[in-house]
């Protein structure tokens, strides 16, 4: 029995020696890691001919028989660092009756409608470009019409772009 509690002490020791011994080495293969870093939001501005103001007033334009009038809109996305879908529609409201021939284009889309107008065009994945979109009216005139009654005709027309950052699934 003496025998019996000499080997354990003498096992509890060693255990006890093992796992100080152990305790202090084993830190030695332990690592933690840290990172930090920065998370700020990617720029989301949209100018129209060089400007990044809302609303923008273009000088009127005349025209007659037989003439076509265009005017660029340039669409300035580069600084939209996150997919865009950019939408611009073009709305044109005629004072009267639309002279025969008269006709109003955003670039390849025609305007379409009864009292008012409305053409529109979409693109996709427009960030970080320069999308130049161009807006012509064109009269073709009628041989032989008379085009008396339309002689105090006008039309406004207003061109909004929309442009949206994609969602993300």
């Amino acid at each position: 029995m003496k025998y019996d509690k000499k080997f354990f002490y003498l096992a509890l020791l060693l255990i006890g020696a093992v796992i100080l011994l152990t305790s202090g080495t084993m830190a030695m293969y332990s690592q933690s890691t840290s990172l930090t870093a920065w998370l700020s939001t990617a720029s989301f501005e949209l100018r129209v001919n060089d400007s990044p103001s809302q609303t923008q007033t273009l000088p009127g334009i005349s025209l007659a028989p037989s003439e076509t009038r265009t005017r660029e809109i340039k669409i300035d996305t580069s600084r939209c660092k996150t997919p865009t879908t950019l939408t611009v529609t073009l709305t044109a409201t005629p004072s009267g009756t639309l002279p025969p021939g008269l006709r109003i284009r955003l670039d390849d889309v025609a305007a379409t409608g009864s009292s008012t107008l409305k053409a529109v065009s979409t693109m996709q994945n427009a960030q970080e470009k320069i999308v130049t979109m161009t807006v012509s009216v064109s009269w073709e005139e009628a041989s032989g019409a008379d085009l008396s009654a339309y002689k105090d005709f006008s039309m406004s027309y207003d061109v909004s772009v929309e442009a949206e950052q994609a969602g993300r699934s």
